[in-house]
């Protein structure tokens, strides 16, 4: 063989090692998850399963505290496919009409209000500063944001959560499969969304 075609082998030999590795603490992860979300289920008294709306995944669902309860590894990104965890708990249905609580990380300016409509602000300085706020109507959102809540609200945004569309939503920027990570973001949503609702 010559020094080329040598070279190639071991090339090719590395770039199918790396695709192995790969393949196999994917499948570690996978596991990973899988049991700890097994775990968080049992524990909760919720369903796992690996298979959602008709397409593999893996998916925890049920009811917390009354609530309907979703986790669920969603698909993302282009040539760099990877899985987010995203976890929702509905609240019920006495809300504000149109509330939105979110990070102040959504920017400034044109960007923000793409993303997340017309601001309001509460004058309440360090609250405005930390929160993105929408709601329908402002008389009505202000009346709704009482101490705790707003204590809540930063709660909320301080894990990197939203309220939206009736339900706190957290969308993690990975695949979370650590039981422990996992059993306190559930906690922080059920306190949060304990303050946040209402229920009549």
């Amino acid at each position: 063989m010559s020094e080329m075609e040598i070279f190639l082998v071991v090339v090719g030999c590395t770039v199918a090692g790396a695709a192995v590795l790969t393949l196999i603490f994917a499948r570690v992860r996978t596991d990973q998850a899988d049991d700890a979300w097994r775990k968080l289920a049992d524990r909760h008294g919720l369903r796992q399963v690996n298979e959602w709306e008709g397409k593999k995944a893996l998916v925890v669902h049920g009811d917390l505290d009354g609530r309907p309860f979703l986790m669920e590894n969603i698909e993302v990104g282009g040539q760099q496919k990877h899985f987010q965890t995203q976890i929702s708990l509905q609240l019920g249905e006495h809300l504000p009409a149109g509330l939105f609580f979110g990070s102040e990380r959504f920017g400034k300016g044109v960007f923000k209000k793409m993303l997340v409509g017309e601001e309001i602000e509460i004058g309440d300085t360090e609250f405005d500063a930390a929160v993105v706020i929408r709601a329908d109507d402002p008389g009505k959102l202000k009346t709704y944001l009482t101490d705790d809540r707003k204590a809540a609200v930063l709660r909320l945004v301080g894990n990197k959560a939203t309220l939206e569309d009736g339900k706190v939503v957290l969308k993690a920027p990975k695949e979370l499969h650590n039981l422990q990570e996992l059993e306190f973001l559930i906690e922080e949503m059920r306190a949060v969304a304990r303050i946040l609702d209402i229920r009549k």
